[in-house]
């Protein structure tokens, strides 16, 4: 029911020649099809339903389609505003951020979600330790931009050892900062399903104070170091002290090495601090909430926006529309708002000098702030109330998150009532609808007692989706913060349209054609190579149906010569494969063996060719590269395909004789044509003998 044929508009007598047409392709005893016939006064009967089945199952509500996903265990992925982190290295001063506030670039618009204040401590500079004594300055780790990795715990990160951060202030205690790690990437490597596992090393963040060092609370999302990331730091309680220790003294953060079991050592490029965090979205129509009735505000929107004011008089009832007070002496539901720069404002309600205010309950007052682009556009339709009733909004590329409409009724005396309404929310008796974000259309599928009603744009902000996921590095401005300028030191993450039923139905689809149950051999070197966080170079999976188990040799792909099986990754991989094996089916994990193979070789070479020799012991290397090679686990060395490879040189006329034999006994069979080594074994070339032969 994904994906359903619409027969709502074929007659039924085109479907009763169409039944006609095929009956005698089921039945050769039917031969009567006349009216009277009680087979066809059946058929007709059956046609009759399935007509009124066609033209009812098409209309499959946004409620229903959910649900009938939910049974396949998916649901379509949330729309989502890329989000950036902005750094303070250009603000010399104390500078306040509101919430909502746009940083620009190009015509591209970010905003901050909340309230902060920037420029009050910067990252001065970056120390290595392992012994709390002497001290290394890691300097490219503060420069922007730093080409060159460096392994700036050392170039095999033992326990004690310490990167200290240098800054000239930090936050107050109960704020939070945020450092961002640039690290070079691991080829190779599967993504981490939770970036704040720590399950290749365990690190401690410290506060140094007149106290020595104290820990702190973190959110790690570099996996320990082994990727870029983000790294939250909530700052304690508790007053930080100097740490002179190191020549350029400063407050001190601190991060410690407990365990490492790394398998690939860390390489920084660089490290950015005290950035803030901002989402690619450009709020056209902004809610301010407020149970206070005098107070104060600014505009996220440009200088002098409109404004639509609503107060709630009566608990659980619905808002009543407030008017601005022009001075004079106005009686009747108004307030007073005055601003000196047209982006502050100050609003007032007086009981006493109106004769209405809103009342003392929970957000009893909001305030609609429109651009003028929404105000010219910002009344959306009526609600007739019949099925799925679809209503095009001003605007396309809709945040669902921050929406919001604004719907108008008649209460009894005639007086306008407004209910403030969010999308797919569900209220008894209440206007129950879905956003097509992407489209910008909104689709009724519940009036509720909302009959009537007139739709109005409430909050609303638009995105760009994906396009929002912007290189790192780039340049942006503030509208209000001129000749300040901020760079984002991670490119922009997470900007996506919410996925429309059809891209859940291909996934869906996809999904079933790639099972993750392990079956077949293939099966299981497949889920090996996608456990998450590891580097698999060569897997290799064959049954031994006498004991009934799977047996797998793995090698890291970490870049060593002969990289080892680590415990770790043992025990990552069993517990991937574990939730995904047959039930009856038992798996063993095989250490990677590596054994030379020694080859001696006799050619027949042409006439005035220098460095023969060097020539024809490069082909047999590469013809034996197994660790870094094509060759897998278990394959078989061709005599042939090695006296080809040689004899493909311009230098060598023939081969006439070659013999190959492995450096441990045991760990080959060795036939006329080939050698072939254990399932779990890797060749590399030994030690090579070539007699070369001159033509004279």
């Amino acid at each position: 029911m994904l994906e359903i044929r619409n027969e709502k508009n074929r007659e039924l007598t085109a479907r009763y020649v169409d039944a006609l047409i095929r009956l005698p392709m089921y039945s050769k005893e039917w031969t009567n099809y006349n009216p009277s016939d009680p087979g066809v006064t059946i058929l007709e009967e059956l046609l009759n339903e399935v007509a009124i089945q066609g033209a009812t199952i098409p209309a499959v509500t946004n409620k229903q389609r959910l649900a009938l996903m939910k049974l396949f265990g998916f649901m379509p992925r949330k729309g989502k505003c890329a989000r950036i982190l902005l750094t303070t290295d250009s603000v010399g001063r104390s500078v306040h951020i509101d919430d909502s506030q746009k940083f620009m670039i190009g015509d591209m618009c970010f905003e901050t979600r909340k309230e902060l204040d920037i420029g009050l401590s910067h990252l001065n500079a970056v120390y290595f330790s392992d012994n709390e004594e002497d001290f290394k300055l890691l300097p490219t780790l503060t420069q922007a931009d730093a080409v060159v990795p460096i392994q700036a715990l050392g170039s095999e990160v033992s326990e004690g050892a310490a990167l200290y951060f240098i800054c000239d202030g930090l936050p107050a205690a109960g704020n939070e900062c945020i450092f961002y790690f640039t690290m070079r990437d691991v080829e190779g490597r599967t993504p981490f399903t939770d970036r704040a596992n720590d399950v290749f090393a365990s690190l401690e963040w410290e506060i140094y104070t007149a106290a020595g060092f104290l820990p702190i609370k973190v959110h790690d999302y570099t996996a320990g170091f082994m990727g870029s990331g983000e790294v939250k730091i909530r700052m304690p309680e508790g007053s930080p002290a100097l740490f002179e220790k190191v020549e350029e003294s400063g407050f001190c953060l601190r991060v410690r090495v407990k365990r490492a079991d790394y398998d690939v050592t860390p390489e920084f490029y660089q490290v950015d601090g005290f950035l803030f965090e901002a989402w690619q979205r450009d709020t056209r129509a902004s809610l301010i909430i407020q149970s206070k009735k005098e107070f104060r505000f600014k505009s996220v929107l440009s200088k002098e926006p409109y404004f639509l004011i609503f107060g709630k008089e009566e608990k659980g009832s619905s808002y009543r529309r407030y008017q601005i007070s022009n001075g004079s002496e106005d009686t009747g539901r108004y307030c007073d708002i005055d601003s000196d720069d047209g982006v502050s404002y100050k609003v007032s309600f007086s009981k006493e000098k109106f004769g209405y205010a809103p009342g003392d309950y929970k957000e009893p007052i909001r305030i609609i702030s429109y651009s003028e682009d929404v105000m010219k556009h910002y009344r959306v339709g009526t609600v007739y109330g019949y099925d799925n009733e679809t209503i095009r909004l001003p605007m396309k590329n809709v945040v669902k998150d921050s929406f919001t409409l604004i719907a108008r009724r008649e209460d009894e005396n005639g007086e306008y009532l407004y209910d403030f309404v969010r999308p797919d929310k569900a209220v008894e008796n209440g206007l129950y609808y879905h956003l097509l974000e992407k489209t910008g259309r909104i689709v009724i599928e519940d009036a509720g007692d909302f009959i009537g009603a007139e739709l109005f744009m409430g909050c609303v902000s638009v995105t760009r989706g994906s396009a929002g996921n912007i290189r790192s590095g780039c340049e942006f401005t503030s509208p209000a913060l001129p000749g300040l300028k901020f760079r984002n030191c991670s490119a922009g993450t997470g900007g996506a349209f919410r996925e429309s039923f059809e891209d859940v139905r291909k996934r869906l689809i996809l999904d079933m054609d790639n099972p993750n149950t392990a079956v077949t051999g293939a099966d299981y070197e497949r889920i090996v190579r996608e456990t998450p966080g590891l580097c698999i170079g060569k897997v290799r999976a064959w049954p031994e149906p006498a004991d009934n188990t799977v047996y797998l040799a793995v090698m890291p792909g970490t870049g060593a010569q002969c990289p080892k099986l680590s415990s770790l990754y043992k025990k990552l991989i069993s517990e991937y494969l574990e939730k995904r094996r047959i039930l009856t089916t038992k798996f063993e994990i095989l250490d990677p063996e590596y054994v030379g193979v020694d080859i001696r070789i006799n050619v027949y070479v042409k006439p005035y060719f220098d460095n023969y020799k060097e020539s024809i012991e490069e082909v047999l290397r590469d013809s034996i590269r197994y660790v870094d090679g094509d060759s897998n686990f278990g394959d078989p060395l061709e005599y042939e395909t090695v006296i080809r490879n040689v004899e493909s040189l311009e230098c060598v006329e023939y081969v006439s004789d070659i013999s190959m034999t492995v450096q441990r006994a045991g760990s080959a069979k060795v036939s006329e044509s080939e050698l072939v080594p254990k399932k779990n074994v890797l060749l590399y070339p030994g030690r090579l003998y070539v007699n070369a032969v001159t033509f004279d």
